[in-house]
């Protein structure tokens, strides 16, 4: 799939994130790779606090700027 142009039905659309995604994800996990330089610091910015990224598993911060969803609103059951 080209990343020049963009899909117009919804389900290509999600294909191609999925796809990105994974890219960076195992680009970032092989012996080339490794965590990003700025991944931290994009976590940082995005509400983490210390201890949050010291906890995390090595390697599960890729610095993609997904955001902090539970930093924001307070999680309610169902």
């Amino acid at each position: 799939m080209s990343w020049d142009k963009r899909p117009e039905d919804a389900g290509e659309m999600r294909k191609m994130v999925r796809e990105g995604y994974t890219h960076l994800a195992e680009r970032a996990s092989s012996c080339c790779g490794g965590t990003l330089p700025y991944a931290a610091e994009t976590a940082r910015r995005l509400g983490y606090s210390e201890a949050e990224l010291e906890a995390a598993p090595e390697g599960a911060n890729l610095g993609l700027g997904c955001g902090n969803p539970t930093a924001i609103d307070s999680l309610r059951p169902g």
